[in-house]
């Protein structure tokens, strides 16, 4: 059995004039007839309610920008990693959710490739009632006639092919969320900056669970200084500083001379289990992955546990109950990239883990679950999972 575009267990799919039945493992039977009856395509999401994610410090300017967006007028956001697109796209979508009246869907883009994105969101946006997958024309027709709030997160499919989509949704109020201007002159562009210092600060002592003592102050101005306000650096000290590691005045020491050091740290603070967890993620090729599989696969206890914990630290990204982050050799996460090639122990964990992985129907099992965390996998792309 396997899975159709728009969600469910399938043993068939309409493609175009095509049928495709799928048989077990060993293949299919491919039949042309323009006779096939069409799958009744209908609106409405096939993703569950986006809901918000609580507060954001230091974004109002920027929350108030993205709920001014319409049709015709897409805005975007732009920033390396870690300066928190995804946190301020999906408090967005919640907050968007919560009045628009038509559907809000968000969608974790990453490296799809443009007509995989074509289909992720018509699948977000249609239901079918037989398994079916659009060809490109059809595609084409679903998008023009949608009317939707969509937020397309960590779009890196260029800028032709991103204005290319946008031109195709001509009745759809669209933001993104990408690492470097997508839209030119097709929309409003605006550069997400590191947050202000009273807003680092808040967010610091946030996670640290506690107020700053008057001795770590000053420091604390200066580590929102060297780290410019970047929320990811700020959660990572704070972790760092909240379980006895290091001190502030150690991590803005550190960071004056290495800008990956708090990556390092991080990493290096790990015991074995959560090594081994972010290991697995990390050469899971950008997939996210549900909890129960990564427990399986890597076999640790409270799996849930660890993926919070490397959650709280910044080091994987989390969407409803799936975690990730992004392997070795995607460009528009270099952090992570130097991060991994710079510590081997943790390469040795992957390692490990290949060797130990088990053959026979439990590894069917666990690749076949794999395959389903990417959305659409004829692109061979890492992606988002729908």
């Amino acid at each position: 059995m396997h899975q159709g575009l728009f969600g469910g267990v399938m043993d068939a799919i309409v493609y175009g004039d095509l049928r495709v039945d799928l048989q077990g493992e060993h293949g299919g039977r491919i039949q042309h007839d323009g006779r096939l009856r069409t799958a009744a395509i209908g609106a409405g999401p096939h993703l569950s309610t986006v809901v918000a994610s609580g507060q954001i410090v230091g974004r109002d300017a920027e929350v108030a920008i993205g709920e001014t967006v319409a049709a015709g007028h897409p805005i975007e956001f732009h920033a390396p990693c870690g300066y928190g697109k995804s946190t301020l796209l999906r408090h967005l979508a919640g907050r968007l959710a919560s009045r628009a009246s038509v559907p809000v869907v968000y969608l974790r883009v990453g490296g799809m490739a443009a007509d995989d994105l074509r289909q992720g969101i018509v699948a977000a946006l249609y239901t079918a009632d037989i398994p079916f997958k659009p060809t490109r024309e059809q595609s084409a027709q679903l998008l023009a006639q949608a009317r939707a709030v969509i937020l397309l997160d960590d779009v890196s499919v260029g800028p032709s092919k991103t204005r290319e989509i946008v031109d195709e949704l001509p009745h759809c109020a669209i933001i993104i969320g990408c690492d470097r201007p997508l839209l030119g002159r097709r929309g409003r562009s605006v550069t997400l900056a590191g947050l202000p210092t009273a807003a680092a600060l808040e967010l610091l002592r946030a996670d640290l669970g506690r107020d700053l003592t008057a001795s770590e102050d000053v420091d604390a101005q200066r580590l929102c200084e060297v780290v410019d306000g970047q929320p990811l650096h700020v959660r990572q000290a704070a972790a760092l500083v909240r379980e006895g590691r290091h001190s502030l005045a150690d991590i803005v020491r550190i960071g004056q001379r290495d800008a990956f050091a708090l990556d390092r740290l991080s990493v290096d603070a790990l015991a074995e289990p959560h090594r081994r967890v972010l290991a697995l993620l990390a050469f899971a090729g950008g997939a996210l992955l549900p909890t129960d599989l990564v427990g399986a696969i890597t076999d640790v206890a409270e799996t849930g546990a660890i993926l919070a914990s490397l959650r709280r630290r910044g080091l994987v990204e989390q969407d409803d109950d799936r975690f990730g982050c992004w392997p070795i050799g995607y460009a528009g996460k270099g952090r992570l990239v130097l991060t991994f090639r710079r510590l081997p122990a943790l390469r040795s964990q992957s390692s490990a883990m290949r060797l130990s992985a088990p053959s026979g129907r439990r590894w069917s099992t666990w690749s076949r679950r794999l395959s389903q965390c990417w959305p659409l996998p004829a692109g061979g792309r890492p992606g988002a999972t729908l």
